[in-house]
């Protein structure tokens, strides 16, 4: 499986291991968007039955930053 380019996500902090249609994909990315990407464009390779989400992030995008005075 090759790791697609996703903004936030360092192939070189992730590692992704298939077997028997399982993708294990383990590490850290920059951005929780960024992981959520991953797992997606995991589940959309041909051949994939269930993926097996290891991942972490440094920082939780879900939520834009409020000004302080807010």
């Amino acid at each position: 499986m090759v790791l697609p380019g996703i903004p936030g996500a360092d192939p070189r902090r992730l590692a992704v291991a298939v077997r028997d249609g399982v993708v294990t994909i383990s590490g850290r990315t920059e951005y929780r968007s960024a992981a959520l990407r991953l797992v997606a464009a995991a589940q959309q390779a041909e051949g994939v039955i269930h993926i097996d989400n290891q991942l972490s992030y440094d920082i939780d995008d879900r939520y834009p930053a409020l000004p302080a005075g807010f």
